[in-house]
């Protein structure tokens, strides 16, 4: 019964009242937006407690983490629901820091873009930088246009949102492989700020296990791994793709080229075996890992393969034993079957937390699989990638044929 609620019911409410709100937002209907904050409202509070409830009901203890964003929730909720006058406002505000923080990332994509003469995503880049500061410049010093330009913005992610999450939707419940593959083509992933924190909540939620091998249910078994933990950027998650009993790692790992607060780098991979590095991980840096194991169709299988040897073409060896013991990097070499490589180009020569980042490159790799590619909007975050796994394995997706939570060793 939750399963059919989390995936079909609350989905295509919440797409079909999404699609009617964000017309009627554009047609300035009065109470539209009032609708949309009570709505907002009850569910960033319903959506904590869910969470906790889920955890505690199968026998886990939520994080402190999760507690403390729950409460958080809880009293943004609040403050939707009992100042509407000020929820306006507030949102205006909200708004215009996220737009900030949009517009900064949309910039440094496109100069990162421009010197490595990808002018395919320099030029989309460009075109969401300057679009989110003219917004910005509305909200901001344009009083006259403020709620006019308030108004098409929500409306256009509550058409973008809804229209992802009926296809969503239609794509979990039609069996057509056809029709699955254009309906996957239009999926949305959720928003960044509601998928920010997302992996260390799906930790807290699902059934732990110690540390095992592949559930090998076929020739062709690949393994999705997010790793999350309590505290820094490990809140947000980690993504690898894990085949041939080693995993393939992508992040910026040289700290000699790392700049704008250690956010952007050179791009590094690196390989390990696959229990040796997980058990490093999850023993050494208290690290839970989600596992999705994955069974493609062979000629799937293939595709993913030679997509794989294409990334490999722009990798060279690199070698980190000039680097300081205390970088992961210089700890990591000590674990033992290790190789590091270099990307030299193509997209992925620059690394950049927000956007050039591991989730990036594993929906490039997954994208002509049955998982299919997801459309992320603003920040690609891991939470965005395992909520579309999540999703695919309760509906019964055949490619996604086990998830587990390793805990322990």
């Amino acid at each position: 019964m939750m399963t059919l609620l989390y995936l079909l019911l609350l989905p295509m409410l919440s797409g079909i009242g999404m699609l009617g709100l964000g017309p009627a937002l554009m047609a300035g209907r009065a109470g539209a937006a009032h609708v949309v904050l009570l709505l907002s409202g009850l569910l960033l509070p319903l959506r904590g407690l869910m969470y906790l409830l889920l955890a505690r009901r199968r026998g886990n203890r939520p994080g402190r983490m999760s507690v403390l964003l729950a409460a958080v929730e809880l009293l943004l909720g609040a403050g939707l629901l009992l100042l509407p006058k000020l929820s306006v406002r507030l949102f205006a505000v909200v708004v215009a820091v996220y737009l900030t923080l949009l517009v900064t990332v949309e910039a440094v994509n496109a100069i990162l873009y421009g010197r490595m003469r990808r002018w395919g995503a320099f030029f989309p880049a460009m075109a969401a930088a300057a679009g989110g500061t003219g917004l910005f410049v509305l909200i901001v010093f344009v009083p006259a246009l403020r709620d006019a330009a308030l108004r098409y913005t929500a409306a256009l992610l509550l058409t973008v949102f809804g229209t992802g999450l009926v296809c969503d939707v239609l794509a979990l419940t039609i069996r057509s492989r056809r029709v699955r593959r254009v309906l996957g083509s239009i999926r949305v992933a959720l928003p960044d700020l509601m998928s920010l924190f997302l992996p260390q909540r799906t930790a807290d939620v699902l059934p732990r296990a110690p540390l095992g091998p592949v559930p090998q249910q076929g020739t062709e078994e690949f393994e999705l791994l997010f790793q999350t933990s309590a505290h820094g950027i490990g809140l947000v998650g980690h993504c690898e793709l894990c085949f041939d009993g080693r995993t393939l790692t992508y992040g910026a790992y040289d700290p000699a080229h790392q700049r704008l607060l250690r956010t952007v780098g050179a791009g590094i991979v690196f390989s390990a075996p696959r229990e040796p590095y997980l058990r490093w991980c999850i023993g050494t840096h208290h690290r839970r890992v989600i596992s999705y194991s994955l069974r493609l169709p062979p000629a799937q299988a293939a595709q993913l393969r030679a997509e794989l040897e294409r990334f490999r073409q722009t990798l060279s060896p690199w070698q980190p034993e000039a680097l300081p013991e205390d970088c992961f990097a210089g700890r990591l070499r000590r674990l033992g079957g290790v190789r590091f490589w270099r990307v030299q180009r193509g997209p992925y020569a620059t690394y950049f937390i927000p956007t050039i980042n591991c989730v990036t490159l594993t929906n490039d790799l997954l994208e002509q699989t049955d998982i299919g590619r997801t459309v992320m909007l603003g920040l690609k975050t891991p939470g965005a990638y395992l909520d579309l796994l999540e999703r695919e394995y309760l509906a019964g997706n055949p490619a996604v044929t086990a998830r587990r939570v390793y805990d322990r060793i």
